[in-house]
């Protein structure tokens, strides 16, 4: 079962997925179904049957990551929800969708399954409390995840936003010199590392993030590639830290690495932006 229908990691989880034997349990109506999945509102789970897995990927995330206006929703969604899903499914394996934000990212730190935690934000703070949650379970996963990215990409987050620019004047600003990094990781390579670690009995902690972190700059370098008339400008300055992370544990244990790179994503949303043009 996948909790949560309308996220691009829940499409493409589900897509990934035997339809005959899946459900989808949604908030609100699905915007799109496929064929042969069961679909079920959440006032609905008395009808489920046993569920081998349940893949929970439904939360709540701010636009302003540090906004507290919003804790109420944050609660509401990403604890009390998890904790309701958690004690119904409590025999069922839990694969349980949460963030790299929940690390304490200090200055040069690579970051690994085992780091220190150290939750700066409400939303960073309602996904550890989630964990915590999840863990009182009998057989579960945990995947903190760092930025997701491909067709259905969050639009106010850095990628959506520079391409939208690219596409509409031709240019890309960056703040700084560029040089800040961050992780990134395709839909495809997490729901791939989702559904291998529903075959492993035992719980644990896993990194979805991908082997190499990229800078600013070179993204935008990737963006220029693909559309020739955009120039880069330099802008201000970036105090914002970078992300690097160790994830060779996770690899290891799941028998996959992912794969699909930058440029290959930075296509897919292009193309899933020229479409919406």
């Amino acid at each position: 079962m996948v909790v949560g229908a309308n996220s691009p990691l829940s499409l493409r989880l589900t897509e990934n997925l035997p339809a005959k034997n899946t459900f989808v349990l949604y908030h609100s109506e699905p915007s799109h179904k496929y064929v042969n999945v069961t679909y079920l509102g959440i006032s609905e789970l008395s009808k489920l049957p046993k569920i081998d897995v349940v893949f929970i990927i439904s939360a709540f995330i701010p636009e302003k990551i540090n906004s507290f206006n919003d804790n109420n929703e944050l609660f509401k969604v990403n604890v009390e929800f998890i904790k309701k899903i958690a004690d119904h499914f409590k025999d069922s394996k839990l694969i349980y969708a949460s963030s790299v934000s929940v690390y304490n990212n200090l200055p040069g730190l690579t970051i690994n399954e085992d780091s220190e935690i150290g939750p700066l934000t409400p939303y960073a703070i309602s996904k550890l409390w989630g964990e915590v949650i999840i863990k009182q379970a009998a057989n579960y996963s945990i995947f903190r995840i760092s930025s997701l990215m491909g067709r259905g990409v969050k639009e106010k987050t850095f990628l959506p936003i520079i391409i939208n620019e690219a596409l509409k004047s031709n240019t890309i600003t960056l703040y700084g010199n560029g040089e800040r990094k961050q992780n990134y990781i395709n839909y495809t390579d997490v729901s791939k590392l989702f559904m291998n670690a529903s075959e492993i009995i035992g719980n644990s902690t896993y990194l979805a993030v991908s082997p190499l972190s990229v800078s600013n700059k070179e993204v935008a370098e990737v963006i220029e590639n693909i559309l020739p008339n955009v120039s880069i400008q330099l802008n201000g300055v970036d105090g914002s830290l970078s992300f690097n992370y160790d994830a060779k544990k996770t690899y290891t244990e799941l028998n996959y690495t992912p794969s699909i790179t930058v440029k290959d994503s930075i296509h897919e949303i292009i193309k899933w932006k020229k479409e919406q043009f």
